[in-house]
This record gives C-alpha cells, structure tokens and sequence, in this order.
C-alpha cells in the first residue's frame, strides 16, 4: 500500500513529476553560531527547510522509560504528510489524537537497533530539532562523491528517490540518526560521536542522488559542524563500491565552531584540513585517512582535504541533474551570511564555498532577532538584492524559482537567497547558558516560523513543555486548506504578496516586525 499525498499529484502524472524535479532540489541552510558570538551567551543552530512537499507539523516526542534488553525501530524518511503514523512516538502520529490519519497505512520499520532503558524528550517538524538538555541540530544536504539512497519499502511517492537492496542495506539516513541523538545524548560531542558510530555500523543512504549530510550541532558549552556520508558505495550510487566490505560503512568529521565565530552550512562540505593532533576542536574515525587512499580518493601526500576528498568540486557538481553546474548557490549564501556578522572582513562573494573561511568572527554580539534577520535575507541593499533588475518583475519580487527551461537554456546564474518560495518552514533551536536556564525553566528553546520565513513569525517552543494537540503549528497539511494551521495562514500572505511584492511588502514586512517584537516581548516575561 502506498503512501500517496492526498492532492492532485497522487493522480496527476505530470504533477508527479514536477513534485520529484522540486524534491530533487531540497536543498536547505543552516547556521551554527557559539554561544560567544551573542549579547546573551546562548548557543544557535538555524535550518530552513526548503523543501517543497515537507509535513510542516512540530511534534513532541515525550521523553520514556524502557525495560532492559529492548528494540529501537528505524523508521523510513517521509516528507510528505503524513510523515509517520501509528509509531507510538508521538501523540501526533496516532489515530486517536489525529482523525485526519484514518485510512493511511502504519509506518512499517526498516530495521531496529539496541534500546536504551531511558531516552529525553525533544521536539521534531520534518527534521528532529532540540531536545530537553538543550542539545539541538540544523540540516543542510550536501554533495558527496560516494552515496546511495534510502531503501524503497515499495510506499512512497517518489520511487525515483529509493533503492531496493537484496540485502544489507543501510539502515540510517540523516533524520533518524538525529532522532536517537537526541534521544541519548545531552552533549554535542555526544551527538556526533553517536552518530558517527551508528553510521558506520548500519549504513547510511542521502536524501537525494549524489548526497550526504551536513548538520550545525550545538549544546549550551559547544557548536559544532559535521559532515557524513555513505562509503561502501560507489560515486553512481552503485554497489559494490571500493570499500564495500571493509567495515567502514560511513565517513564522517566533525569541527567546532571557534568561541566568537558563526559557520555556515550551505549544502556542501565545508570541513577541509583536519588537525590530527587538536581532539578539542576535531572529531572524525581513526580510519578516515586510510579509507579514503583506499577507496582511491586521496594519494595520501600532504594534508587531506575532507571537503574536496569525500566530496565533488564545487565549481563542476552539477546539484540539479537537469541544470548546469551552479557554484554560486553555496557560496554566495555564505559570503552574505559572513559579511553581515563581520563586515570588517571585507569578503568578497566567490565562485566556490571552499574560497570562503569555514567560521568568522562577528564584530558585534548579535541579537536572537539579528539571527531572524538573516533566516529572512534576499541580499537586501547589495549589489545583488534579488528584489531589484529584470528578473524581480515590475514589481520588485525576491522570489525566483528554481529548475525551469531557462536555467538550462541561457548560462549566468542568480543569487541563491536564505528565505526562498518553497521554504516549508524555517527553525532557530537557541541553547540557553546555565545562568539562564533556571530563570526560563527551560534548557532551550525552539523557535519556529511557519512557511517562508522573509513573511512570518518566529514563535517559541519550550524544551520543557509539550505543545496542545490543538496548537495551529500541530494541525493541518498542505494538500487541503485549513484556517486552524499556522502553515496555511503564512503561506497565503507569502503567496498572495506575488501579485504585487513592493507595494504589499508597505504593509505586510512591519506588521511582522511588530508581531515579532510582541512574541519576543512575551517571551521575556514569561
């Protein structure tokens, strides 16, 4: 039985199509700020998921108790409301609390692994995001040179996305590692480390041809960034690859953010040379160095280059299968983010992401608001503020979209903003430090903006407390309209401002200042 979404492109063929193109281009951003670099010493992590299909619902995922000796289940990826039914992991996923789900099948297990007899609570939309200790995650697919795909279980609407394995085939994609992370650990050296380790014991598969993953991690101490992918695979995504059999299932690295410095994670790999003898601020498997002269991706002279070795050049990657290569869409993202926080850097925009530094320092401490601000950005007030020339219409529009006839037909490329139309929802997971934990009664908090976040309103989700299953951010899908969903509310202001982008931007940008302030304000007292 398959899941289908229950819109016109589970019977349209040519919607399917056009579905899979987009999917194919869900590439998302995230930032990774040190709890030094803001006015309050709370740690962030920052993701946009720009993704066109996702389930755009936050659930709660209650922190449980178990018996010795148990199973864990690892449940397949969906982005497609629903998400997960009849799991057990959340009151959102069952019948009894959700109506809406009769009739849709159960999330059937891809495999399991070992329990453990107490996990936290924590809180996930499409991606699981911040758990009760404060520990929490941005997501940004990124290129890989070796990779494969999630295992087709024969229940999904875009087949085209999943492999069917005779056998031994990988049990992690990067959401479910997320999940049992924030299930086990507090830390987010615990995090990588467990990550890594269940990758590398399982198997791990990208969201799309061509991937792995690259995540901001972060507790109220540390922030990290860190890299995976599959590598028992070959570069077509076929098997045997060169280290099929080896043991070492998955690569992977991990690199800390400096105290003061802000990182970027712009769908590519971004860690380069790893000092092997610095433990405090690199992570990564004893074998990395080896399996990668082995596997034929670096001769072993000089330092490795992880970014360059475990993945393509960003200069020729073509991202989207269908378009010429597009370098500019990781690099610019960085360079504006950087020259924000740092303009006495002086950067320049580049070709490739890998000319940019892997952090900066920020000349100011920045704000929570500063970091809504640049989830929202279009490269206002530069040379290359999207709302200006020939492409933003008469009218002044940022959005562009992306995979059409004419990227493939004329060469150039345009900027790839923060915020753009497909953008499901945007999150900022903000890590409190000790001093203020006890004053919010809460170890984090989780702010989320549903629908592109250049239009909403970032709201707050306390690690601590468990939303009402009547929330506007825990109703509805995007298949059929509904006024009880936060979703549908965003989205039609950001849909119905492309008749006239300049004009209703007068209105629509300070009534959601205003509204931030407010929810920003209650915040504070609360």
């Amino acid at each position: 039985q398959t899941r289908d979404p229950p819109g016109p492109e589970a019977r349209n063929p040519a919607m399917r199509v056009l579905l899979a193109v987009a999917t194919a281009a869900s590439a998302c951003t995230s930032m990774a700020f040190s709890r030094s670099a803001t006015q309050t010493g709370s740690s962030f992590v920052t993701h946009t998921n720009d993704c066109v299909e996702c389930d755009a619902r936050v659930a709660h995922i209650p922190a449980r108790e178990y018996p010795p000796g148990g199973r864990r289940a690892v449940y397949k990826s969906y982005f497609a409301y629903p998400r997960e039914v009849g799991t057990g992991r959340a009151g959102l996923y069952e019948l009894a609390e959700n109506p809406e789900l009769a009739g849709q099948p159960a999330s059937v297990p891809l495999g399991y692994v070992p329990q453990v007899e107490k996990t936290h609570g924590y809180f996930e939309a499409s991606y699981p995001y911040m758990n009760e200790k404060g520990l929490a995650f941005g997501e940004s697919t990124a290129a890989a040179t070796l990779w494969t795909l999630e295992p087709d279980d024969g229940s999904d609407t875009f087949p085209d996305r999943h492999i069917h394995y005779p056998q031994d085939a990988p049990l992690f994609g990067i959401i479910q590692l997320m999940q049992i992370a924030l299930e086990r650990c507090e830390t987010a050296r615990c995090a990588i480390q467990l990550m890594g380790d269940l990758a590398n014991t399982y198997g791990f598969w990208g969201e799309d041809p061509a991937t792995g993953e690259a995540l901001s991690v972060t507790d109220n101490n540390e922030t990290w960034v860190f890299n995976v992918g599959t590598a028992d695979w070959a570069a077509n995504g076929t098997f045997p690859g060169p280290l099929a059999g080896s043991g070492f299932r998955a690569f992977w690295a991990a690199q800390r953010v400096p105290e003061g410095h802000v990182a970027v994670v712009p769908n590519a790999f971004t860690i380069r040379e790893i000092d092997t003898e610095d433990r405090e601020n690199f992570m990564y498997p004893e074998e990395l160095f080896s399996k990668a002269q082995e596997a034929g991706l670096w001769d072993g002279q000089g330092a490795m280059d992880f970014a360059l070795t475990w993945g393509p050049d960003p200069v020729t990657h073509q991202y989207f299968p269908e378009v010429p290569p597009v370098p500019r869409y990781s690099s610019m993202r960085s360079w504006r983010v950087y020259d924000r926080v740092a303009p006495s850097l002086r950067l320049q925009p580049t070709i490739s992401v890998l000319e940019l530094p892997f952090s900066v320092p920020v000349d100011q401490k920045l704000t929570r608001d500063d970091i809504f601000a640049l989830q929202r950005d279009h490269y206002e007030n530069t040379a290359y503020d999207m709302r200006m020339g020939i492409l933003a219409g008469p009218f002044g529009n940022p959005n562009r979209l992306e995979g059409g006839v004419g990227m493939r037909q004329h060469e150039g490329e345009y900027p790839r903003a923060i915020s753009i139309p497909r953008t499901t929802y945007a999150m900022v997971a903000e890590s409190l430090p000790e001093a203020r934990k006890a004053a919010v009664g809460s170890a984090g908090i989780m702010w989320f903006a549903a629908d592109a976040p250049a239009t909403s309103v970032f709201v707050p989700f306390y690690t601590n407390n468990s939303p009402a299953p009547t929330s506007p951010y825990q109703q509805g899908n995007r298949y059929q309209f509904t006024r009880g969903g936060a979703w549908w509310a965003f989205n039609f202001v950001a849909n119905f401002m492309q008749i006239n982008y300049a004009n209703m931007s007068t209105v629509v940008i300070p009534a959601m200042v205003e509204l931030q302030a407010y929810v920003g304000a209650q915040a504070a007292a609360a």
